[in-house]
């Protein structure tokens, strides 16, 4: 039913505004999930994800899936659940930098060009670290690492 109306007022003068003004709110979001709780207030089974896609071109097939999950488990105008992965401990980390960076292993390579640099910030501080290059595969040697 709704959508049958929505398709009618397709051309009235207050959609298409409307459908500028959602567009303007979708590009001052800061980041998806503000995005995602943004396109909670449409009537998502109204439109088609092909519709959605067309009228709000700022917006992924993943917003949508995700927008239309939040209003089924829990309403309108919910923020979906931020990503949750599982945190590595430093220590994990350090292990395996130093295990890729040993040059004894043949794991990397120095880039041979001095001006190959990243520049890193850590702890505020502004460092340039030189370009490393992988001489074997990530699952050949994440077997020699085990």
């Amino acid at each position: 039913m709704f959508s049958a109306l929505f398709s009618k007022l397709n051309d009235c003068g207050f959609c298409v505004s409307w459908t500028e003004s959602f567009n303007r709110s979708l590009e001052n979001c800061s980041s998806t999930q503000e995005k995602i709780r943004l396109l909670t207030t449409i009537p998502l089974n109204s439109l088609s994800r092909s519709d959605m896609l067309i009228r709000f071109p700022s917006v992924t097939k993943y917003m949508i899936r995700e927008a239309k999950k939040v209003v089924k488990e829990k309403g309108v105008y919910y923020n979906p659940d931020p990503y949750c992965g599982h945190p590595i401990d430093q220590t994990s980390i350090n292990i395996a930098q130093e295990y890729y960076l040993n040059d004894d292993l043949d794991c990397s390579r120095q880039s041979p060009n001095k001006n190959d640099v990243k520049k890193i910030v850590e702890n505020g501080a502004e460092m340039k670290k030189v370009k490393r290059f992988m001489t074997r595969s990530i699952k050949e040697t994440y077997q020699i690492f085990k």
